[in-house]
């Protein structure tokens, strides 16, 4: 296990490319569109509610297999196939270009794991095993969910004004 540093990035106005159209794919730009960040979906196929988000301005689509180009503006990238050999490629295209990536559910090819996440903006709770158990992390949000009472968002919101 590598020992990993908890950070919270400020992605507005920044490119992310997720590379996948199918259910994963969809999770993760779910959880990148409240970032402001600018989403770009390179995939053959875009799932159902992939393609309307992206009808709705929500991400732009690069159809096609991956292309290491897609990354040249890319802060951050998340490959999220079922394809391991594809997968090395988008991280070692990402790491010729300095660019953190995560391989959903493969903590050895990624550079930054995604923490499971209790948020009442603007408090976050961020949980993670650095990979080792993403499933430990999910049950243990679960299980504070009901602890973390949501007006502590809007008392955090009151204080920073």
């Amino acid at each position: 296990m590598k020992p990993l540093y908890p950070l919270f990035a400020d992605l507005v106005g920044r490119d992310v490319l997720v590379v996948g159209g199918g259910a994963v794919a969809e999770r993760k730009v779910r959880s990148l569109r409240d970032s402001g960040a600018r989403i770009r979906v390179a995939a053959i196929r875009l799932n159902t509610r992939l393609r309307e988000w992206c009808a709705e301005g929500h991400l732009t689509h690069l159809p096609g297999p991956f292309d290491p180009q897609w990354l040249d503006d890319a802060w951050l990238v998340i490959a999220a196939t079922n394809d391991r050999p594809l997968n090395a490629r988008i991280r070692e295209a990402a790491d010729a270009r300095r660019i953190f990536s995560n391989v959903v559910d493969d903590p050895v090819l990624s550079s930054f794991q995604v923490p499971a996440i209790l948020n009442h903006a603007p408090l976050v709770i961020a949980i993670s095993t650095a990979g080792t158990a993403p499933v430990l992390a999910r049950r243990l949000r679960t299980h504070l969910e009901p602890l973390v009472d949501p007006v502590l968002g809007t008392l955090a919101r009151l204080a920073g004004e």
